[in-house]
């Protein structure tokens, strides 16, 4: 009786896609070529490149690194941003904007609004808002002086942060 229950189990891990991954690397973050097929919050809404998205999936993952800097300056000197993901009030648009972080708590960040929507979201630059730490779709530290750390949706998109 075990062994009919064994094999229905296996028999249903396979028919579900449930194989095991040949590669090991880091089995934990696809490849820039990797289709990633999970939702991934409200940017499912609009339409990115897949480069875009695996750009997001890895800031997204990197984000306890950021936390952790912006609580103990570990960084150093400069500004802490966050890049999160806006929608209209009618979900039909949205638009990434870079936040200054002041404050974090209870999964949500508060900050200032660091650039000026393109689209109307009732938001302008130089506003504080709290937004939720899901929206968030990349971060990153720049300083007074030096290399900058995250901004992987910068380089998605061929740009720099300097």
């Amino acid at each position: 009786m075990q062994k009919f229950l064994l094999l229905g189990l296996l028999l249903i891990l396979c028919v579900s896609g449930c194989a095991p991954r040949t590669d090991t690397s880091n089995p934990s973050i696809p490849k820039a070529t990797e289709r990633i097929e999970e939702p991934v919050d409200s940017i499912d809404r609009i339409k990115i490149s897949e480069e875009m998205r695996f750009a997001i999936h890895e800031a997204r993952s990197k984000l306890p690194e950021f936390w952790e800097a912006w609580e103990k300056n570990g960084f150093g000197e400069g500004d802490y941003i966050i890049n999160v993901h806006f929608l209209k009030k009618d979900q039909s648009e949205g638009e990434f904007l870079w936040m200054s972080v002041e404050a974090r708590g209870e999964g949500e960040v508060t900050g200032l609004l660091e650039g000026e929507p393109t689209i109307e979201l009732g938001i302008k630059h130089g506003d504080r808002l709290t937004v939720k730490e899901s929206e968030i779709v990349d971060w990153m530290f720049v300083p007074e002086d030096g290399d900058h750390k995250g901004g992987y949706t910068l380089k998605a998109l061929g740009t720099s942060a300097e």
